[in-house]
């Protein structure tokens, strides 16, 4: 069984994301242009940020735009941690409060090892 990427989940289902969905991702990133997981500003090639829905757009419509249904992840943290590797078939509701504890320990160990 294939895992769905990114692009193929927004390619289907593209009718439940707003229609300035482009407009509201790169507020949000321009906002906070860093992951709220790891930190990572996303500038390696393959690792952008991306904005992130807590509840999926195709579980519940209602929150696709809205702010506190949304947090700024890297590729890679998207993927891993908020999908658990595939963003159709599982997604983490506690998104914002792991990232709170792991941002956090990241960068205490970060201070720690400069």
């Amino acid at each position: 069984e294939e895992i769905m990427e990114l692009k193929d989940y927004r390619d289907k289902h593209k009718d439940k994301y707003p229609s300035n969905w482009e407009e509201i991702e790169k507020a949000m990133i321009s906002k906070q242009p860093y992951c709220s997981l790891c930190g990572d500003e996303g500038k390696e090639d393959g690792n952008e940020l991306q904005v992130h829905h807590i509840v999926p757009v195709h579980i519940d419509i209602s929150k696709n735009g809205d702010e506190d249904n949304l947090i700024v992840l890297c590729h890679h943290c998207h993927l891993r941690i908020a999908h658990c590797g595939d963003y159709e078939k599982y997604y983490n509701l506690e998104i914002k409060k792991d990232s709170e504890t792991v941002y956090k320990d990241i960068q205490k160990y970060k201070e720690a090892n400069s």
